[in-house]
């Protein structure tokens, strides 16, 4: 799990403005790779020269020449910063070149079947990383064949010297990022986009994908990056930048469909069990509810009962929210180590502190509740943290699809209404919200009714997305929030929160091609007795206590959003005011609204931190 940054220009630069650029993109993310750092430079007369930094470990130690010994023009670079996770030396020390020296490697991410790919490829893998398995696969078999044989999560950049050609690449989900700019001639890339936007000083607002965040408090990809000069590469997708002209060009993986669900306990076994694989101490997050409880109680059964486990939730003192008794049960029957973070002791200046470690704009309070789980992980000495994301996705877990197809299975819901975590009055309510948005005149209405008094007249006619998708059947709708926009922003969050405090976040429900298979089953069938998740539920029966398997009244990861904000709310005032957000929401708006924020009214209260999560953005673009 690293950090990882490039570029290409299509005019040669001078070395020490290259070692600059270079030495600003690896600074800008050390914190996603305290344990190392690196840089190839490709030079204009077919030279590839890997260099040490200041505070590089591996590379001096190795005796690599230091950047400030650069010469000659350069035509593109790779940059890389480690946190070393598997087998940890100077051995995996990157950018790796090929043994043929035609190809250099950045890369980002585990891949989990890196042992078998050796022994199948014939790979002797001097520095036993899976580092050197994708090298050498790809300089043998290229990239065509590459993805195909791949499990895990990544987001790698790998240099052509040959045909001089970058090539950009993530995985299925999108679980690492990857974003680029174009800048005078040169393309520019880097794990995390406010390090292309402090390197390059890019500050032009892209209104279509910020109104949909404030509006609806979503990230979507479709839209563009906030930033209109950054975009993002595409997950299962390949980019590639040809350096003679700049060019760039893509192409779209194409994913397993044919594969055949098998048995669910052994594929979620075999999942857990592949992703244990570290050389440093990991830990779990336990929500409290099924899908975190299968993964620990499975690394219970795999590790056996001596081995330690740290397990990490968050906590809240409003008991509405507080999901602590269930955190306990898991804790208990697996016997865990049990570390926990209250949400309620968090302080008003914890907003902008996550905007700032971030780069990104937080929607509610559950992005800043991740964030400081993920800061008592690294205190508590733990560098890769387990999570449930895509779980719900797979196997039905969201109550809205219970409302997708209502008129589908309306008796079986009548008889399994105990078994429900909706009432069937809220289910059929949301069933016909969901026509009435999928009605263009109705749906102009109700979407014009959501941001008055709050978003500037010009912004009423954004497009939510789930008011697209609100004619998508729960199948349908499962595959478009895992392939899709729901499941890449939960997962955008949890590399953002994880590598501000240099930890790699694992989600197996999210990487793992034999689980995602289970998306070919309908979402009646995954239904047990008319249990949502019951395929999962009956799945994991040996795994987790009873009374959680079988728990209906699943909160998600809540906070008490409304409570937390009246709590701020005077300290957050001055931002909320800032005169910055006047195109974007009037000042006399702001202030005539103010009456329901003080009010404690739900609705207010989510606009009022939206807008002063978008002032504290604002402030750092400005600083």
């Amino acid at each position: 799990m690293c950090g990882i940054a490039g570029w290409v220009a299509v005019s040669p630069i001078e070395a020490a403005e290259a070692m600059h650029l270079c030495s600003n993109l690896a600074g800008g993310l050390a914190h996603r790779g305290p344990d190392d750092a690196g840089v190839t430079l490709m030079y204009a007369d077919g030279r590839m020269q890997s260099y040490a930094l200041d505070d590089t470990l591996s590379g001096l130690k190795s005796g690599m020449p230091h950047i400030r010994q650069a010469e000659g023009l350069v035509q593109a670079a790779l940059v890389h910063r480690r946190l070393s996770i598997i087998s940890p030396g100077v051995a995996g020390h990157q950018p790796m070149v090929s043994q043929s020296g035609r190809f250099c490697l950045a890369f980002n991410g585990e891949i989990f079947n890196f042992h078998q790919l050796d022994a199948r490829f014939g790979i002797a893998n001097a520095s036993r990383t899976d580092t050197e398995t994708l090298l050498t696969i790809w300089d043998s078999q290229r990239q065509e064949n590459t993805m195909s044989v791949l499990d895990g999560f990544f987001a790698f950049a790998i240099w052509d010297n040959q045909e001089k050609k970058m090539h950009l690449v993530r995985d299925a989900t999108g679980v690492k990022p990857l974003f680029y700019t174009r800048q005078n001639g040169m393309t520019c890339f880097a794990s995390e986009a406010r390090v292309l936007q402090k390197t390059f000083g890019l500050t032009t607002l892209n209104t279509h994908a910020l109104t949909h965040i404030l509006a609806e408090g979503m990230y979507l990809p479709s839209h563009g990056h906030p930033l209109t000069e950054i975009a993002e590469v595409p997950p299962f997708s390949r980019l590639w930048i040809e350096a003679k002209n700049g060019q760039t060009n893509s192409d779209v993986w194409t994913r397993e469909t044919h594969v055949i669900p098998g048995l669910l306990r052994e594929e979620l076994i075999h999942a857990t069990q592949s992703r244990l694989m570290a050389d440093v101490p990991l830990g779990f997050a336990v929500s409290g509810g099924i899908d975190s409880a299968a993964l620990i109680g499975i690394a219970r059964f795999v590790l056996g009962e001596e081995h330690p486990l740290k397990l990490f939730s968050v906590t809240s003192a409003d008991p509405d929210s507080d999901e602590s008794e269930w955190q306990k049960k898991v804790v208990d029957f697996t016997r865990g180590e049990w570390h926990s973070v209250s949400i309620s002791e968090a302080g008003p200046e914890l907003l902008q502190e996550v905007v700032q470690s971030t780069g990104l704009i937080p929607v509610a309070w559950n992005n800043l509740a991740h964030f400081q789980l993920c800061r008592l992980v690294r205190q508590q000495g733990v560098t890769v943290l387990f999570n449930g994301q895509g779980a719900d996705e797979i196997f039905g877990g969201y109550p809205d699809y219970l409302q997708r197809d209502w008129a589908n299975m309306p008796f079986y819901l009548w008889q399994n209404r105990n078994k429900l975590p909706l009432t069937q009055t809220e289910i059929i309510k949301g069933w016909f919200r969901m026509k009435l948005k999928s009605a263009g005149p109705a749906s102009s209405f109700l979407r014009r009714k959501r941001v008055e008094g709050w978003l500037h007249p010009d912004l009423h006619t954004y497009e939510p997305l789930h008011w697209q998708q609100a004619h998508l059947s729960a199948f349908h709708a499962m595959h478009a929030d895992y392939w899709g926009q729901k499941l890449g922003q939960m997962l955008l969050w949890e590399d953002a929160n994880g590598m501000a405090h240099s930890l790699e976040s694992r989600n197996p429900f999210a990487d793992d091609p034999r689980l995602a298979s289970w998306l070919q089953i309908s979402f009646q069938d995954k239904m047990t007795n008319g249990y949502m998740k019951g395929a999962l539920r009956n799945a994991a029966k040996p795994f987790v206590p009873p009374d959680v398997l079988w728990r209906v009244d699943k909160k998600g990861f809540t906070v008490p959003d409304a409570a937390l904000s009246s709590r701020v709310m005077m300290a957050w005032k001055p931002a909320f005011m800032d005169s910055s957000l006047e195109p974007w929401s009037p000042a006399a708006m702001r202030e005539k609204q103010w009456s329901s924020i003080e009010s404690g009214d739900p609705v207010a209260l989510r606009w009022f931190f939206r807008l002063t999560a978008f002032s504290y953005y604002l402030q750092q673009l400005r600083s």
